[in-house]
């Protein structure tokens, strides 16, 4: 029911359920939408990744504790597009403190990571070989640094 109404994201507790609608969905993703869940807490938000990314920011940067985000699925499923709109929305939510040139690091590492160890297959151009981790460290302050 919720696919046929576009709505790609569930929550389980605090695990974010996707599915892949293989379609652009107006108004679902960017900075109008990123304003939506500035500042507010995981539950008191609709399902999606920038909730979800809203929330590790919070807790990182208000409780200073070290933050996770297991991003998974089968080939396919999502999970570079994922990445990259969960590193978009934190860099987003940084950008009072963050140099510009920092942020653009930030987000052009993904092209790089992929090009090492993709494959074409019959669902997706572009497929992930391997696994990545992506560490992002942050100052009291919230702006990513390397880490």
């Amino acid at each position: 029911v919720r696919f046929s109404r576009d709505e790609m994201y569930s929550f389980v507790g605090s695990l974010l359920l996707a599915v892949n609608p293989y379609k652009l969905i107006p108004g679902l993703y960017g900075e109008p939408a990123m304003r939506r869940f500035e500042g507010k807490h995981l539950l008191l938000q609709a399902p999606h990744v920038y909730a979800l990314s809203e929330e590790a920011c919070r807790k990182a940067w208000r409780i200073g504790m070290h933050q996770s985000l297991i991003i998974s699925g089968e080939s396919g499923a999502g999970k570079t597009e994922t990445t990259k709109l969960a590193l978009g929305y934190i860099v987003w939510r940084s950008r009072r403190h963050a140099a510009g040139s920092m942020a653009a690091s930030i987000m052009q590492a993904n092209p790089l990571l992929e090009a090492l160890g993709n494959a074409k297959t019959a669902r997706n151009s572009n497929s992930s070989r391997f696994g990545k981790c992506v560490r992002l460290g942050t100052t009291s302050s919230g702006p990513p640094r390397p880490s």
